[in-house]
């Protein structure tokens, strides 16, 4: 769920800023996303909201495929944003796992340059490996995004330490994709 509406968002070129997201025991999900154009300005336009609704309903409906229009959406907007950050020195991503925190889920941190698109590559990176996102929080402070997610597998329970390098290995390859195109 989170990663198609988080997928929709950046079809639709809108930047997340941040978002709190928690699935309740009875499995309602509830999702609260601060977002922004990819300017960085408001979205206030009604015929706007009205289209990134019309994507996020059709993708939860599976008549889009959110990867494509992700897909398309960053080749036709990073090429410049890319090179800048190869030129900065900004490309460095630091994850980081709790086992014992939280009775919840497994937690993963992930702290990396924000840019359009990420809370989906790393979302669905997860539910790629039938993972689920239980509870999430996402931040953007000065064009860096520190994401945390309590992760669970698909029957709710927490990751064995076996699990994770694999895991990490997932996010890493679909942002190092995502920084080549």
């Amino acid at each position: 769920l989170f990663a198609a509406i988080a997928g929709s968002l950046t079809a639709q070129g809108v930047n997340i800023l941040s978002v709190h997201l928690n699935t309740r025991a009875d499995g309602l999900a509830i999702d609260s996303f601060k977002v922004r154009d990819s300017a960085g300005e408001p979205i206030t336009d009604p015929a706007r909201w009205e289209m990134i609704d019309t994507v996020i309903k059709r993708a939860l409906g599976g008549e889009l495929d959110v990867a494509a229009a992700v897909d398309k959406r960053l080749r036709s907007q990073n090429s410049a944003r890319i090179q800048r950050r190869k030129q900065n020195g900004s490309n460095q991503t630091v994850i980081g796992w709790d086992n014992g925190s939280s009775d919840r889920g497994t937690i993963l941190e992930v702290r990396t340059a924000d840019r359009l698109g990420l809370a989906y590559k790393i979302s669905s990176s997860l539910t790629a490996l039938d993972l689920d996102i239980v509870f999430a929080k996402v931040a953007t402070e000065k064009h860096l995004a520190l994401d945390i997610f309590y992760v669970t597998t698909a029957s709710g329970e927490k990751l064995t330490d076996s699990d994770l390098p694999l895991i990490e290995q997932s996010i890493r390859n679909a942002l190092s994709r995502e920084a080549e195109k």
